[in-house]
């Protein structure tokens, strides 16, 4: 456990240096320099899904934090936002990966964190400097929605998580028993004064090379949301 500590701590020190010190290039090439180190402890090997050098410094930018329970699609979705050509599904997340995305209005640094139970201890190391809050939930798993329900409402309530809007996800909408609509939000029931934070519920497919437009609209909300 000490191990894991010590290696929290360490990252932490290059996590600031990385996501908050001047400009893309300086942001993707500290990124990847912590991640090269592939270490291991608790949290499992660190991995790269994509890191894309910033060419243009002067664009604002934001953290994107996505989160959710293991095996509820976060990794498929960032490759599907980032339309990745590599075949075959992605291997589950034990760590985190990054993505740096250049928009014409933004940069989003993209921080994916694996949802596995021994790994959520961890996601509070990740939180401060959120702009934006995406949640992506299996849909069709029924019987862990409850179990999501409690992980969100865990975030919703950290005081460094205040006012920062959330992307809910409903994913996996390709298979016919996927809840819907007022079923999903019901379930999860994301119930915050609409003055507190904006929620947004977005359902989505992440099947490799189908296609769909909600996916093109999660991106959509990361820019937007993250210039409010």
């Amino acid at each position: 456990m000490a191990e894991g500590a010590n290696w929290m701590k360490e990252l932490s020190l290059w996590k600031k240096a990385a996501v908050f010190i001047g400009s893309g290039a300086v942001i993707a090439g500290a990124v990847y320099a912590v991640l090269r180190h592939r270490k291991k402890s608790e949290l499992g090997e660190i991995g790269v899904m994509a890191i894309q050098e910033v060419a243009q410094a002067d664009l604002p930018e934001k953290r994107i934090l996505v989160l959710g329970l293991d095996n509820s699609g976060k990794s498929s979705l960032l490759r599907c936002l980032t339309q990745s050509e590599n075949a075959g599904p992605p291997d589950p997340t034990e760590g985190f990966n990054v993505m740096c995305v250049q928009t014409q209005a933004v940069t989003l640094n993209i921080w994916e964190v694996g949802g596995q139970e021994s790994v959520r201890s961890y996601w509070e190391n990740f939180v401060k400097g959120t702009d934006v809050l995406v949640f992506v939930v299996d849909a069709v798993d029924e019987a862990r929605l409850p179990e999501a329900k409690e992980e969100l409402h865990k975030l919703l309530a950290d005081e460094r998580l205040k006012s920062v809007p959330l992307v809910l996800i409903a994913n996996k909408q390709d298979q016919a028993t996927a809840k819907r609509g007022a079923d999903f939000i019901s379930a999860l029931s994301p119930s915050v004064p609409s003055q507190e934070r904006e929620v947004h519920v977005v359902e989505t497919q992440t099947v490799l090379n189908a296609g769909s437009d909600n996916v093109q609209q999660v991106m959509d909300l990361m820019v937007s949301l993250s210039k409010n």
